[in-house]
């Protein structure tokens, strides 16, 4: 993302120089966005702090943990998040505005993630992580307004037990989402404990497909 100061002579149009650039860039390989340059664009840019700071937040991330191989995973699902965020800015950004003010509604229909998780744990390792991440993105792109959260376990250990692992489970994908830019009060989340398998089995079976929390978006 190229950020232009002083803005360009004319109001509607970037510096033929910084286009030929963008161009270059991208001719040759290097990934590059030339967002509208336009005077209206920065109070624009400024007026929108949560998304903006979204992409700051996540390209930070990618910055500081490509370089640390132990951390790779968790670098490609920052800059996943990050051209993702990128991605909303830019559209809104380019988007006409509109005589009347219309309400933004989502037209795609409920769509599931499912983070699993290791044996007793409520924890999120970090391929469930970039299930949250895609799950996020998707949110903010699909502009659902809404989440909920079903934690499950498999059969292993007692009624009781998974009952609360599987809220914790819960609680655990819904505080994830909520760092990653969702409202604290759009996410609902509940636990079913063994009562809802994904593959049957019988009772004491450790099964990885059963230890899941699943992720819905709703419109």
């Amino acid at each position: 993302m190229l950020l232009i100061h002083p803005p360009a002579a004319k109001p509607c149009e970037p510096p033929a120089g910084i286009a030929r650039l963008a161009g270059t860039l991208q001719a040759a390989g290097v990934p590059c966005r030339l967002l509208s340059a336009h005077l209206e664009g920065f109070p624009w840019l400024l007026g929108q702090p949560s998304a903006a700071a979204r992409a700051q937040v996540q390209y930070d991330c990618w910055v500081m943990n490509s370089p640390v191989p132990e951390l790779a995973a968790s670098a490609r699902h920052c800059y996943q998040a990050f051209t993702g965020a990128l991605a909303q800015l830019e559209s809104r950004l380019n988007m006409a505005p509109a005589t009347e003010p219309v309400a933004q509604t989502s037209t795609k229909p409920a769509a599931d993630f499912t983070a699993l998780f290791a044996l007793g744990s409520a924890r999120p390792d970090g391929t469930a992580m970039g299930v949250l991440h895609q799950a996020i993105e998707a949110a903010f792109t699909g502009r659902q307004s809404r989440i909920t959260v079903v934690g499950h376990t498999d059969t292993s250990g007692t009624e009781a037990l998974n009952k609360t692992l599987s809220l914790n489970r819960a609680k655990a994908v819904k505080a994830a989402l909520v760092r990653m830019g969702a409202r604290p009060a759009a996410v609902q989340i509940s636990g079913v404990g063994e009562s809802d398998l994904a593959v049957q089995t019988p009772d004491g079976v450790a099964n990885a497909q059963n230890r899941r929390a699943v992720v819905t978006l709703l419109p």
